[in-house]
């Protein structure tokens, strides 16, 4: 089974209390808009969902899409006004994604 990323996101951290709305996605990569009018995309990442069971950390068999962390802005997420996102979003529908043997 594999849980996608929600159409609208509270996000955490600094960021608390702030919400990101999905204005576009592909099977690769997405676009959101910030409660706060800044704009992010990013390439979308996929990790095996982990559960807590009998005390340890397992592997289940779900596969989840993961919203980026702070390390991935600047490679493979990026946020700014909604021009510039726009235009790096169309960007990257042009070019390989870095992580996957397919062009986006």
């Amino acid at each position: 089974m594999k849980k996608f990323l929600e159409r609208v996101i509270e996000l955490s951290g600094a960021d608390k209390g702030v919400y990101a709305v999905r204005i576009d996605r592909t099977k690769y990569m997405a676009m959101y808009k910030r409660t706060d009018n800044r704009w992010l995309c990013f390439y979308i990442q996929e990790n095996k969902q982990k559960i807590y069971e009998d005390g340890r950390m397992k592997l289940s068999g779900n596969t989840v899409e993961l919203y980026p962390t702070k390390k991935d802005f600047g490679t493979t997420a990026w946020t700014g006004c909604e021009t510039v996102i726009k235009k790096r979003y169309q960007q990257m529908k042009d070019i390989k994604c870095p992580f996957l043997n397919d062009t986006v």
